[in-house]
This record gives C-alpha cells, structure tokens and sequence, in this order.
C-alpha cells in the first residue's frame, strides 16, 4: 500500500516535518501553558500509563510522520492496565487509520469493546 499524507509523499512529509518540529514543539509547550495551565515538559505519558487501570485500545498508523508509531507501542507496554489492545495500521498516517483500513479498524474495535464488557 502507499502511504496517504493529505496529498504529501513520505519524502515531502518527512522534509516538512523535521523543518517544522521546532516550530510545532514550541507551539505546544505554549499551548500547554497557556490553555491547558500545565507544563509539557513536566508532564509525562509514562507515569500516567503505569498508573492506568481502565482499558485502553492503542490504534496508531505505521507512517504517521507526527506521532511517532513507537509511542504507541511504548505507552501500551508501559501501560498497567489488565485490558489492553495495540493496533498498528500499515499506511496510515497521523489520524487516519479508520479510513486507510476501515474493516480491521471496526473488526478490532468491536473485539475490544466485546473483550471488557465481559
């Protein structure tokens, strides 16, 4: 499959992404001060991943170029919860994987939400 990045090839997206990643880290620290009152670089998923007790499903596109997919798999290996699901999509980009593999998407979701009702 190839990769969909709003209209952008890999080599594009990843040469607009690293001449943004100052811009954009800024922007969020920023953000976060400004309109959530906390500080991002004090802040961390991993704490909160090793005090999760809820069920979570992780669902991360395999070419995302502004999250990282490792991030996905490292919180859900760190996450604590009993009921815990990783679905990684090949081709999708950075929120995108419901529409880049819709079946498995919905196949996965429903598994999941069938897992912890029980």
């Amino acid at each position: 499959r190839r990769a969909f990045y709003y209209g952008k090839t890999k080599e594009t997206c990843t040469q607009s992404t690293n001449n943004r990643r100052k811009t954009e880290y800024y922007s969020s620290v920023l953000g976060g001060i400004v309109f959530g009152r906390f500080d991002i670089e004090a802040a961390g998923n991993s704490g909160a991943m090793r005090n999760c007790r809820i069920p979570v499903l992780f669902i991360h596109g395999e070419d995302d170029c502004f999250v990282p997919c490792d991030m996905s798999r490292e919180n859900c290996s760190l996450c604590a919860s009993e009921k815990k699901r990783l679905l990684t999509v090949p081709g999708a980009a950075h929120g995108i994987s419901y529409m880049v593999d819709k079946a498995t998407y919905l196949k996965e979701l429903d598994s999941f939400l069938e897992s912890i009702s029980q």
